[in-house]
């Protein structure tokens, strides 16, 4: 069995230290979006970091990273790091507005009080191979592209390996210090500083060991009910099978637990197509 990632080793752009900076200062939230979508918030009053939202009993939930309304609740948005690319990020993304706006319209509200959704994944690499650092999407007329189906969803795409002019500012700053390189910019700093902050608090590193203990003992038990299965088929046939039923539930608590594909694969030893057959089942 592989470790995930240790505790000193995480930077922003692991989920799990980007969803808690953002929680824990959402001035920097708020000033992030501001600079990714390009108008100003003046206040978040609701924040709320892996926000789990479940449909149906029979459909599949989602864990999101951050999840931030506007006081009037006329405006939710969603901020996602990805670090892997699992070559579903298009239906990821519309998965993800449909459950926000079945989770943000009331029961008896009409449609027009839904609210505006902005879906926002910040992404290390470029999934369009565009080299841009900023793709927006909206629903547009294909006979007039100046049309715009005013639906009030909004899904933009952010790549930290972007080459192109088409960002500056804090944005540009912030997605190259995503991307690991070193920047002065002002911004920056105070995210860098709060994630020093974070990576020193007690609290979230045992929120993060607990992740890890829950790694652990599901691998654990999964050895030791295959010793017991290959007592009575055979003990080389019982472990195995008893590891593997063990590293399906381990891969099971890990998505819902929010973690990435990256960290499964790393904690586990299993490939992409491999998780991918646990998710569709």
């Amino acid at each position: 069995m592989q470790n995930f990632k240790n505790w000193e080793d995480l930077t922003i752009a692991d989920n799990f230290i980007f969803g808690g900076v953002m929680v824990e200062n959402p001035d920097l939230c708020c000033h992030l979006l501001e600079e990714i979508i390009g108008f100003k918030i003046e206040k978040i009053n609701y924040l709320e970091r892996e926000k789990s939202i479940e449909t149906r009993i029979d459909s599949k939930g989602i864990r999101l990273d951050v999840l931030a309304r506007t006081p009037d609740g006329q405006k939710y948005f969603d901020i996602e790091m990805q670090v892997a690319d699992e070559d579903d990020l298009a239906k990821r993304m519309r998965y993800y507005q449909s459950a926000i706006d079945i989770d943000s319209l009331e029961k008896g509200n009409r449609y027009h009080q839904l609210a505006e959704s902005y879906i926002i994944f910040i992404c290390h690499f470029d999934p369009f191979k565009q080299g841009r650092y900023k793709y927006t999407f909206r629903n547009r007329c294909d006979e007039d592209n100046n049309l715009i189906l005013a639906d009030g969803a909004t899904k933009i795409v952010l790549n930290t390996l972007g080459k192109l002019d088409d960002v500056d500012g804090d944005l540009l700053e912030f997605l190259r210090y995503t991307s690991g390189k070193k920047t002065d910019n002002k911004f920056v700093r105070k995210i860098d500083s709060r994630v020093d902050l974070l990576k020193h608090s007690k609290i979230w590193r045992n929120d993060y060991m607990r992740l890890q203990q829950l790694l652990y003992d599901t691998y654990d038990k999964g050895v030791e009910q295959g010793i017991e299965q290959g007592i009575e088929k055979g003990i080389e046939q019982g472990i195995e099978k008893g590891k593997r039923e063990n590293t399906i539930e381990m891969v099971k608590n890990f998505l819902n637990a929010g973690a990435s594909v990256d960290m499964i694969i790393k904690a586990t030893g299993w490939t992409e197509e491999q998780i991918h057959e646990v998710v569709n089942n």
